[in-house]
């Protein structure tokens, strides 16, 4: 699943400044795609991502990760 795809109508779009380039959505219930439309226009972001868990399943900073941000993963059980 993409931004795009999950965008909404045309109208949504022209009122929310985003970038065009397209996430790719790793979270469980597309958190990230929501953040995205509220943070996507941010170039180079820092995130903190507490209670990160596996860096790919369930992950909610990935699709940040690949637009460029970076930031910092907390996760306090071993098994991670």
């Amino acid at each position: 699943m993409t931004y795009n795809d999950f965008a909404g109508s045309e109208n949504l779009r022209s009122k929310v400044s985003v970038t065009e380039s397209p996430i790719v959505s790793y979270a469980q219930n597309f958190e990230d795609v929501m953040l995205w439309r509220a943070l996507g226009h941010v170039q180079n972001g820092f995130y903190i991502d507490v209670g990160a868990q596996d860096p790919i399943v369930d992950s909610v900073s990935l699709a940040f990760y690949e637009q460029g941000w970076r930031g910092l993963h907390v996760e306090p059980t071993h098994h991670y």
